[in-house]
């Protein structure tokens, strides 16, 4: 019965509005109004509508289920007070945009356009959180082998899209005689905190990602175990969450500090391999697994709230 009320909340057309009403209503016990959190807010509106739009234009959930976009909702909502800083909110969308092209450009080494726009957000996320540079390697990787979409002219757009917004920048600093700003810009990306250091990280935001982490591994387990069921393509694009994700953790393992940021861009690698999860499993075993993780992040986000 556990498991058939997950399919059916999985497959309703009814879940995606719930679970916005829900976030919404955390959003409102989280300060919305007391402390004026409306450009985050948008942020958060138009990420939601960029992982639905991200499903809807790739299938990656090969049924009817909003539970990649129910996901992320939660999952965000669980980490609510990450959100303040409207810096973690421009990355998370960044990262989810840059899906969204990347994946334009699948078997397809003249998708110029869609490679520059994916890249495109990296770089503007990058004049948020510069640290954010060194996964573009990862980016590479996944444009290569996963997309497929990696030529050298998509190569060359990718490393003029990374550019493109410094060239507005750089000439509003120009403009104002304040070049320093931008030169301090990019030598903090040099500014390394001590390695493992998880002392400046509070117990409650260190527990929550751990969470979203064994959430992440649930999702990519199961992905890896019934990934003959999905198309070459998905499997593809899911391959690619899962290195992000991996690759987004390892990052956080070795500089903590930047917890803050990170934690939003690995939610949005996460969502759609626990969505997929509670969209296709139907074992007693994954009804309660569901039901489980389902209070726990009922509990991590109380918890998060009380604290804020």
């Amino acid at each position: 019965m556990t498991h058939r009320l997950q399919n059916r909340i999985a497959g309703s057309r009814y879940a995606l509005p719930i679970t916005m009403v829900y976030a919404i209503g955390i959003w409102f016990m989280g300060g919305l109004l007391q402390q004026q959190l409306w450009p985050q807010f948008i942020l958060m509106l138009m990420t939601t509508l960029t992982m639905v739009e991200l499903n809807n234009q790739h299938t990656l959930i090969r049924t009817y289920s909003r539970m990649l976009s129910c996901s992320y909702l939660v999952l965000s909502a669980a980490a609510l007070p990450l959100f303040v800083h409207l810096d973690a909110c421009i990355v998370q969308l960044c990262i989810a945009l840059t899906y969204l092209f990347m994946f334009r450009a699948y078997q397809d080494k003249s998708a110029i356009s869609s490679v520059f726009n994916a890249f495109f957000f990296i770089g503007v996320a990058s004049i948020w959180f510069v640290q954010i540079l060194f996964l573009i390697p990862i980016w590479w990787i996944i444009l290569r082998y996963y997309v497929m979409g990696m030529g050298w002219r998509t190569f060359w757009a990718s490393l003029l899209a990374v550019v493109t917004p410094y060239w507005f920048v750089g000439g509003y600093y120009v403009y104002r005689h304040d070049v320093d700003t931008l030169i301090h810009h990019f030598s903090s990306i040099t500014d390394f905190a001590p390695l493992f250091d998880f002392q400046s990280i509070s117990l409650l935001n260190l527990l929550t990602l751990c969470f979203i982490c064994a959430l992440g591994i649930i999702g990519m387990l199961n992905f890896l175990l019934n990934s003959s069921k999905d198309k070459i393509r998905i499997r593809l694009f899911f391959s690619s969450f899962m290195l992000m994700m991996a690759a987004t953790i390892v990052f956080i393992i070795l500089q903590p500090t930047h917890l803050p940021n990170l934690l939003p861009a690995l939610i949005v690698s996460v969502s759609p391999l626990i969505g997929h999860y509670i969209t296709f499993t139907g074992s007693r075993l994954s009804g309660i697994t569901c039901l489980t993780l389902f209070i726990i992040t009922l509990t991590i986000t109380g918890y998060q709230l009380w604290i804020h």
